[in-house]
């Protein structure tokens, strides 16, 4: 039997790397599925192939319905193909406003040049180069997790809600 030290110590020896945009889909699907309270993403432009995914959107869903605390917030830099193709996070954030939250930054933040997901300030998917899907997740990295949210929040007090996205068309 495991006892909680083994665990913890387990968990933080967990570093999962990825090279692949299945692995990538998969891992992000994996941590958010585990999400209690709050999911962060930062991507350039929703990686379809990874934030469209059924199961990750499923994950979200839940997340977002599990308590009235449960926090979603999204920035991404540039969302016109996500708009043009039909993004089902964003349909998603557009049914859930009061959980899920997708944003723009202003233009001085939007040349950022890796991408990442933190779930509960403590799990970390992140990809050192964003147009490429490989990196690394580590469902227990709350140093990694706090550096990252250092960068995230104040872009994110910056940015604001682009008309595009929330827009509902009926």
């Amino acid at each position: 039997m495991i006892d909680g030290d083994e665990r913890t110590a387990e968990l933080k020896a967990e570093t999962l790397d990825f090279t692949t945009r299945a692995e990538n889909g998969a891992l992000a699907q994996r941590l958010v599925s585990q999400a209690r309270r709050e999911l962060v993403v930062l991507t350039p432009d929703l990686e379809a192939a990874v934030y469209d995914a059924t199961a990750f959107l499923d994950a979200v869903a839940r997340l977002s319905t599990r308590s009235r605390h449960s926090s979603i917030r999204v920035l991404v830099a540039d969302p016109t193909r996500a708009l043009k193709y039909g993004h089902r996070l964003i349909e998603l954030a557009r049914r859930f406003t009061s959980s899920i939250q997708v944003r723009k930054p202003p233009p001085e933040h939007r040349d950022f040049c890796h991408a990442y997901l933190i779930v509960d300030r403590l799990a970390v998917l992140h990809k050192k180069d964003s147009n490429r899907y490989a990196g690394h997740a580590n469902v227990h990295n709350p140093l990694l997790a706090r550096q990252l949210l250092k960068e995230f929040d104040p872009i994110w007090d910056l940015s604001q809600a682009d008309v595009e996205l929330r827009r509902l068309y009926i």
